[in-house]
């Protein structure tokens, strides 16, 4: 049991999960209450199709996480999928003002990464993934994917917004963050 609730996401020592286990309401309860699972369930809702869900979770995590980045990399994410790229620039923004680990950037790349490839003409991930490249410390990707992006939607006019934060960016003028990127120890 203690591996089911591990690889859910929740992070939970063992005295911890025993607890749980022997007070299903107030696990529940506990559970509502955590970033990580309403994370989770975001991911979750979008594979499924359902946007609804995956925006109430993402909005859950905010509440829970107010301080941590990550539930706004994911309302980001939310917003390219919906094409508001004005919401998804201000979502990332404000995540870039709270705490991000390296880690994190590193996985949700890795994420989109697997979303683009799969849907190759969606280049608003490529926009994304040479966002987070860049903040996750690999300026030669992110170089790379922001050039990429800005020759792939040139003829796009809905991507002008994109395409104008991307340029900033390869010129050399990034958008500031308030503290430094969490490192992943080796």
């Amino acid at each position: 049991m203690e591996r089911i609730f591990q690889s859910l996401g929740f992070n939970l020592d063992e005295d911890a999960i025993r607890d749980c286990l022997s007070r299903p309401k107030d696990a529940l309860n506990l559970m509502n209450n955590w970033l990580q699972p309403h994370l989770n369930a975001a991911i979750m809702y979008f594979f499924l199709n359902d946007l609804k869900n995956a925006w109430h979770h993402a909005d859950e995590a905010k509440s829970y996480g107010k301080d941590i980045g990550a539930a706004w990399i994911s309302g980001a994410f939310l917003k390219l999928y919906e094409e508001n790229y004005d919401a998804a620039i201000a979502e990332y923004q404000e995540a870039l003002k709270r705490k991000i680990d390296q880690r994190l950037l590193v996985d949700v790349t890795w994420f989109i990464s697997h979303y683009f490839d799969a849907n190759p003409t969606r280049i608003q991930f490529q926009f994304a993934i040479g966002l987070l490249t860049h903040y996750s410390g690999n300026a030669a990707v992110s170089r790379a994917e922001f050039e990429r992006f800005v020759a792939a939607s040139q003829v796009k006019t809905e991507y002008d917004r994109l395409r104008d934060e991307a340029a900033k960016f390869l010129g050399g003028n990034p958008w500031p963050v308030p503290f430094a990127i969490s490192k992943v120890e080796a």
